[in-house]
């Protein structure tokens, strides 16, 4: 999120870093967008970038450890539709080459019992990273991250109160040749059952190939990911990541070298091994502009899931703040329902007529 403010825009403090994130993402980057720089439709405030939007199916396998079988993952041998999102995370004006990308999972998964306020009867969300770990440890720092960078002042920031942040943001500006290139990871931790923790990670099975893409191309990610699709299917692997149990390790071992609020840390997989629990099978298909408008109408929040797959941290707490938030309010100056779909292709979805008319209009 680069959008450096005028000097007279006033910033929170930080004293409540996950209202203040809030504030800054939502009130000041997406409404300014919206409502002073004519975005239209508006869109969110981060990985704000659609490379695509794929209709397929999760299958859970049947051999899944009755240790990791806590939640939506208490589904061994079942198939469930989903919705697949790749996007990135930069600005209109730059090319897709050296972003960051994300995907988000949309699961068809009939169960009411799903976290407050967040709760779907339908739907679960996963929320993935082409980085194993995130540039600031808590939403405590990421709040000062954010209020610096909006005052121009980011680099400064970082060397006094982050120094690895640096570091991290450069290795997330990797390039990027397709979304089926890169591994992707929840980077925050999750519940697994009452007493033990996990992340996620996917990992492409396997994509059609195709001609290498042209850089140059502001937009090659979603001309590849269409070209792969067209031509034929892709399958990912998605795997459990379980965090070791403290009867197995030393407590303070476990919470030093796999902490739960510490979101720059990587867990290592040689000790926690992360296990293949289910394949998202992405049929070949034309991915068309109602299901490109379908997609960008979706809503995903982590807090999403069953209260057993609970997210875990202060970073998490500040997404799912910040994503309803967002969310609410790019559907509600759009003009379309504030809901969860009802399948893959359901409701029916238009985009408002632009430029919005009760905004002011800037040259």
């Amino acid at each position: 999120m680069k959008n450096k403010l005028d000097s007279t825009t006033e910033l929170c403090d930080c004293t409540n870093e996950i209202e203040c994130l809030r504030h800054m993402f939502c009130d000041i980057v997406q409404r300014n967008r919206v409502e002073n720089q004519n975005q239209c439709p508006a869109r969110r405030p981060v990985f704000l970038r659609t490379h695509g939007i794929i209709r397929g199916k999760i299958s859970f396998l049947p051999n899944i450890p009755r240790e990791l079988q806590h939640g939506i993952f208490s589904n061994p041998g079942k198939v469930f539709d989903i919705v697949a999102r790749y996007s990135s995370d930069i600005n209109d004006t730059k090319p897709d080459y050296l972003s960051s990308v994300g995907l988000g999972l949309k699961i068809f998964y009939p169960d009411k019992n799903k976290i407050e306020p967040y709760g779907s009867l339908n739907t679960a969300d996963f929320l993935f990273q082409n980085m194993p770990n995130f540039f600031v440890d808590t939403a405590k720092l990421m709040c000062g991250f954010t209020k610096a960078s909006l005052q121009g002042v980011s680099d400064d920031w970082i060397e006094k109160n982050s120094p690895k942040t640096a570091e991290i943001l450069k290795e997330m500006e990797k390039p990027v040749l397709s979304v089926f290139d890169e591994s992707q990871w929840s980077i925050v931790p999750f519940q697994l059952g009452e007493n033990n923790f996990c992340k996620y990670i996917i990992r492409t099975n396997f994509s059609e190939n195709v001609e290498k893409p042209d850089v140059t191309d502001q937009h090659f990610l979603g001309k590849n990911l269409k070209e792969k699709l067209r031509k034929g299917p892709a399958r990912l692997d998605f795997y459990i990541q379980k965090r070791p149990s403290i009867e197995s390790h030393e407590a303070n071992y476990v919470s030093e070298n796999f902490p739960l609020d510490q979101a720059t840390f990587v867990w290592n997989e040689k000790e926690a091994i992360p296990i293949k629990v289910a394949t998202i099978d992405l049929p070949a298909q034309e991915i068309l502009e109602e299901t490109m408008i379908f997609g960008d109408w979706l809503a995903f929040n982590i807090g999403r899931v069953p209260p057993e797959n609970k997210p875990i941290g202060s970073i998490a707490l500040a997404r799912m703040t910040i994503y309803e938030t967002s969310a609410d309010y790019r559907r509600h100056v759009n003009q379309q329902p504030i809901i969860e779909p009802i399948s893959t292709t359901k409701p029916i979805i238009s985009n408002p007529v632009c430029p919005f008319p009760h905004f002011k209009k800037n040259s």
